[in-house]
């Protein structure tokens, strides 16, 4: 999949994203209700701000016990916390406020941050682990489609000794950031934008890899709606473990603004939908960001132990 991909690849990997997204915030908000996860993945990636630029730090603290000093991660304010997520403010600081009482946040005159003892236990090494490995079945996944084939050419084969759990982590949440970003740009809501995603994936999960649709452009080059399975918002409060009403609420907003619509057996993002220019364009920045994301990692030589995987699954494929 080179830079100026063809639509059908485009489609499918968005596919594939999209169910990989969700599953990442799903895994990584523990026991919080949905916003406090994501809110609290901002606030730890700005907190570790250092290390990002930085491959000799990153590999220093790539497995679970490196876990950073202190001194390597910054307080972050709430009003950057609001605006990275384009949450209101109040929101967010009622929320960080309710979190700090339960333990695990620090609040300074410089901003908040998230406490070494809340990084650094089973529950959390458990979820580490987990986003480690969805990003590795996502990994081998698009490397059996031919997806990656440029940033396996990059791969660092003195990556980690051990399972670098903490920098997997840190890239990932880069790429989560960035695409809610672009989902913000597109819907105007975030939560509500999260919410057309899994309408989207369960409309198309049960799709092979290989139904793609076709490279013409226009509705009619996308798979047609009658392959598509409809969702209810009962089905999509528990995949999201949302409210109900949440989810009914945002449902309405996005019927009103014509991105989905209602059947007799559930709500549907029809092809005419997401054959617009900002879908289409959406897809397109979602290439581009999975492929920063592997290629973060590869230089980090996080991949080449996945790319032995490969090979020996082809092998006794």
């Amino acid at each position: 999949m080179t830079a100026q991909a063809p639509l059908t690849s485009l489609r499918v990997l968005g596919r594939i994203s999209v169910a990989f997204l969700l599953d990442i915030i799903r895994t990584g908000r523990m026991d919080r209700e949905f916003l406090d996860g994501l809110i609290t993945l901002a606030i730890v990636q700005a907190n570790v701000t250092p290390l990002a630029s930085d491959p000799a730090l990153q590999r220093a603290y790539a497995d679970y016990e490196s876990l950073p000093p202190d001194e390597l991660r910054r307080p972050v304010s709430v009003s950057a916390v609001a605006q990275s997520l384009k949450l209101p403010y109040e929101t967010v600081r009622r929320r960080v406020a309710a979190m700090a009482r339960g333990g695990g946040f620090e609040l300074t005159p410089q901003g908040v941050y998230v406490t070494g003892e809340m990084l650094n236990n089973p529950a959390h090494k458990a979820v580490m682990i987990a986003n480690h490995d969805l990003i590795r079945d996502f990994y081998l996944r698009l490397r059996r489609l031919g997806a990656l084939d440029e940033v396996a050419a990059i791969a660092a084969p003195d990556g980690p000794a051990a399972q670098p759990v903490r920098a997997v982590a840190r890239v990932s949440s880069d790429y989560v950031l960035r695409i809610t970003d672009v989902i913000c740009v597109q819907v105007g809501d975030l939560v509500r934008g999260l919410v057309l995603l899994d309408i989207i994936r369960a409309n198309t999960e049960h799709l092979p890899d290989d139904e793609r649709g076709t490279d013409l452009g226009g509705p009619a080059s996308f798979v047609p709606d009658e392959l598509r399975r409809p969702v209810t918002v009962a089905a999509l409060s528990t995949r999201l473990q949302v409210p109900h009403e949440t989810v009914r609420r945002h449902v309405a907003r996005l019927v009103e603004d014509r991105l989905c619509q209602k059947t007799p057996d559930g709500l549907l993002v029809p092809a005419h939908v997401l054959a617009r220019e900002n879908f289409v364009r959406l897809m397109a920045e979602n290439h581009m960001h999975v492929r920063r994301m592997f290629a973060a990692l590869a230089r980090l030589g996080v991949t080449a132990p996945w790319e032995q995987l490969a090979q020996d699954r082809r092998a006794t494929a």
